[in-house]
């Protein structure tokens, strides 16, 4: 997903000083000490097609073999994992995207 600045917020010390739309203005800046350049975007990533691609992801993974064998390994070994797991926060992700999706992607 690669996507162009269409302005840049210039900060000195924190406090934005001004938004220029030209790349070279926001490049004169960048090598000064006090400044930090900030690219504007003219919108966010779709945050439902993001959430999808990282369900998707995790799916691929959770599917794999290789994945799979070392829980079995860790198991056999007499491992036991009772730390934190994001099951709960999955299935919940699963569910709101399912609504998103059903509402045309739109909030």
């Amino acid at each position: 997903m690669s996507r162009e600045p269409v302005a840049w917020d210039i900060y000195w010390e924190g406090i934005r000083h001004m938004t220029v739309r030209a790349q070279s203005i926001a490049d004169q800046y960048e090598d000064m000490e006090r400044y930090r350049i900030v690219p504007l975007y003219a919108e966010p990533p779709e945050v439902g097609e993001l959430a999808r691609a990282l369900v998707e992801k995790l799916d691929v993974v959770h599917e794999d073999p290789a994945y799979k064998g070392v829980w079995g390994l860790h198991y056999v070994h007499g491992g036991h994992y009772t730390g934190p797991t994001y099951t709960d926060e999955l299935g919940a992700l699963r569910r709101a995207l399912a609504q998103y999706e059903d509402k045309g992607g739109t909030e």
